[in-house]
């Protein structure tokens, strides 16, 4: 189990959190306790069958060159920058979880010989084989974005999300002497932050908050994928509570974070994700339609908080305005959409 003692919460005066003291760090990496010792292969994962998906043929004649090349120097559509981040979620999957087989080396006799491969070889090279979940954080990300027009699409990659993080947590509980579960360790990352959260008001040091608030920062970056990974394994809970309202204050603080570790006054539009995200992950979480329609003060809450957050992707909606208007270039925001302004306020000119 994870130590939430004082101890494990103190922060030294030397460890300020920050990259070169100027910018706060975004994004954590993964626990060591939760990495695994031998990276996990599924050599036997189906092919990609819908086209969406499929690779792009490889370009080998000149004038087949030139046509991708103008081709980059317009501005993509909305629907092609979807279908260009699936078509990377995928060879990122097949670059890290499936081994192509190793031709044999007629000079040891027969026998199969790798070759570490060199620095730089295609996007998404890598040590082949998974260590935790966070090396497919693109494809975790872009599951709930994708819209209802594209649920096919959205169907295979669970399924896929599906046997890797399973067999990624029978590895880790055979490990361990206890039952891994995402969801108990996701709940005792959100409790730390919160226990951090009051120390906090008690420090006056600008440092020490830089300090505490970075590994507040941590601590819910970690709980939030961890909840996020138990409901796309759809985990059975065992706690009475649900973590939903605990994702979503988690994701309101860290939209909250400023370049330089303090707290904005608002929640950066921009950095919150939208209500239909979350509504992604209410509706596969069996335990809060439960609650919603037993409890009135919890369906009340969940009315409150998903109000707070944007109706539709900031980004999205003004790369699709632009389109629209047949602009060329990238939509401007107006300032007062990166101040964190309401939702009604937010739009591209």
């Amino acid at each position: 189990m994870r130590d939430i003692s004082p101890a494990a919460m103190e922060v030294g005066e030397r460890q300020r959190g920050v990259i070169h003291g100027h910018a706060f760090r975004f994004g954590a990496p993964a626990p060591a306790l939760d990495r695994l010792s031998e990276p996990l292969t599924l050599p036997s994962l189906a092919e990609p069958t819908l086209k969406t998906l499929s690779e792009r043929p490889e370009a080998t004649g000149f004038l087949q060159r030139l046509v991708i090349f103008l081709k980059k120097q317009r501005r993509e559509t909305p629907t092609e920058r979807l279908l260009r981040r699936m078509r990377d979620a995928m060879a990122l999957i097949r670059a890290t979880m499936i081994l192509p087989p190793v031709p044999a080396d007629a000079k040891t006799g027969g026998r199969t010989k790798t070759a570490p491969a060199g620095a730089g070889h295609g996007k998404f090279h890598r040590p082949r084989g998974l260590e935790h979940p966070y090396q497919l954080k693109i494809v975790l990300d872009l599951i709930p974005e994708l819209p209802d027009a594209y649920s096919a699409e959205r169907k295979y990659f669970e399924e896929l999300i599906f046997v890797i993080v399973q067999q990624y947590k029978e590895r880790i509980s055979a490990r361990h002497v206890w039952t891994f579960s995402f969801q108990s360790e996701a709940l005792q990352y959100f409790q730390l932050a919160d226990r951090v959260m009051r120390r906090i008001k008690r420090r006056n040091s600008k440092e020490d908050v830089k300090s505490l608030s970075q590994l507040v920062h941590d601590n819910y970056f970690h709980g939030i994928y961890y909840y996020m990974l138990s409901v796309y394994i759809r985990e059975t809970s065992q706690n009475a509570n649900s973590l939903f309202l605990e994702f979503c204050n988690a994701s309101q603080f860290i939209a909250r974070l400023d370049w330089d570790g303090g707290l904005l006054e608002q929640p950066s539009v921009r950095r919150l994700p939208s209500r239909a995200q979350l509504l992604y992950f209410a509706i596969r979480d069996e335990t809060v339609l439960k609650q919603f329609n037993s409890h009135y003060d919890y369906a009340r809450r969940f009315k409150e908080i998903l109000s707070d957050f944007p109706i539709e992707s900031v980004r999205h909606e003004a790369e699709s305005r632009a389109d629209s208007a047949g602009r060329k270039g990238r939509a401007r925001i107006r300032l007062p959409l990166l101040r964190g302004a309401e939702p009604q306020t937010a739009r591209a000119v």
